[in-house]
């Protein structure tokens, strides 16, 4: 008893911090594995090195080391979603936010045809406040009609509350809030959800009284947002994110 008495507060301290930052590791670690195994054991030696480094710098929370493994293997594989979710999971345990942002936007410009429950998990950790204070105004608004896609309603109405709140976003990017709140809208209507197709209704009533109109419309006639059309001005100013622009202004 004695023994454990005599243990400095600092080693607790220290090993409770150990315990705290264990389970994003793991998670920033365990798409990682299926990513290698979705290659078919096909990726060249250089890449599975990459990958096994990445891996045991997470497991030693090397964070910095980590991100800059995987940001090399999404830029080899750069449509790859398991790999951008780990390097997104890996930036989420540092503190840098060029390589947050960096990480964050790969992931949000990278259309996915089939999402995977682990890329539902990470979109939905994109949500964090953290996450949402290094993102530009556009993205965070792209993020909530991904969440909408992926059927992640309260968590894409909680941005859209959070933008609404504030008189100078709304007004500025309306026709973007608009049609996530069209899109919520439309998605509850379809699934005879009434209770909430009514608060999202009041919410558009209230904010956008043109839009209100589509108590008597079919709301899948409104045109897409532009925000769908084009890259952000702070996005295409990130050196770490050259190719990614090449791509965005292809699209």
């Amino acid at each position: 008893m004695h023994a454990i008495t005599s243990i400095p507060l600092w080693a607790w301290i220290a090993a409770g911090l150990v315990l705290l930052t264990l389970p994003l590791a793991w998670q920033a670690r365990k798409p990682t594995s299926r990513a290698r195994q979705a290659a078919g054991g096909g990726l060249p030696p250089r890449g599975a090195s990459l990958l096994e480094q990445a891996q045991e710098a997470i497991t030693r929370l090397d964070v910095r080391r980590a991100t800059r493994l995987y940001r090399e293997l999404v830029e080899r594989d750069p449509k790859n979603p398991e790999l951008l979710c780990a390097y997104f999971n890996a930036a989420l345990l540092g503190s840098d936010q060029e390589v947050l942002l960096d990480s964050a936007l790969r992931l949000l410009w990278t259309k996915v045809q089939t999402p995977t429950d682990d890329l539902r998990r990470t979109f939905l950790r994109l949500a964090q406040p953290k996450v949402l204070k290094a993102l530009p105004m556009e993205e965070q608004l792209r993020l909530a009609r991904r969440l909408v896609r992926l059927r992640e309603d309260a968590t894409a109405l909680r941005i859209l509350d959070d933008t609404l709140r504030d008189e100078f976003l709304r007004q500025r990017y309306g026709r973007q809030i608009a049609d996530c709140l069209l899109g919520l809208y439309t998605n509850y209507k379809r699934n005879g959800l009434h209770k909430q197709a009514d608060q999202i209704h009041s919410r558009l009533a209230a904010h956008f009284p043109s839009a209100e109109q589509i108590g008597g419309a079919d709301p899948q006639h409104h045109a897409p947002s532009s925000l769908e059309a084009g890259v952000s001005t702070i996005y295409r100013g990130l050196s770490t994110t050259s190719g990614l622009r090449d791509s965005a202004a292809g699209k």
